[in-house]
């Protein structure tokens, strides 16, 4: 791993600088990042650092601080990428798959269970009007079969 310096002014210059540092990286390399301030940060202020990155999208450890040569320094470790998210890609896709067809499965008996009433009452009225349109029925195929029917 190469040192490098990266300068910055203010603490809004530094998720600028991270992305910075992120772009020159490997997907899975670590950079130890030394930060130079005039005090010591708090624990707030560290765990508002930490929770930040996290919340930036950087994969990074908690910060340490400490006195080096008599300059208050705040180091942490920034990883690219989550080295556990290249083992999930591969199984987001099966997961996906098995996930939708337990949905599928899942709605399939709402459904049904909704539907059984209605099929149901629907064979219900099926019989129904077929016995209320019996007697008409079978005047008008009489009247068909003495029209168009030859008598014997």
């Amino acid at each position: 791993m190469a040192n490098g310096e990266i300068v910055g002014y203010s603490a809004a210059e530094l998720a600028a600088d991270l992305d910075l540092v992120e772009s020159t990286m490997e997907v899975g390399e670590k950079a130890c990042l030394t930060i130079c301030t005039e005090d010591l940060p708090t624990e707030d202020e560290l765990e508002d650092l930490y929770l930040g990155m996290l919340v930036s999208g950087f994969h990074d450890y908690r910060p340490t601080t400490q006195v080096i040569d008599g300059i208050p320094t705040t180091q942490l470790v920034l990883q690219k990428g989550s080295p556990s998210f290249a083992i999930i890609v591969p199984l987001l896709v099966p997961l996906f798959t098995i996930g939708l067809i337990a949905f599928g499965l899942v709605r399939i008996e709402a459904i049904s269970k909704a539907l059984l009433p209605l099929m149901i009452v629907g064979a219900v009225g099926l019989v129904a009007v077929a016995l209320i349109v019996r007697k008409p029925a079978e005047r008008i195929a009489e009247r068909a079969a003495e029209r168009y029917l030859p008598k014997a």
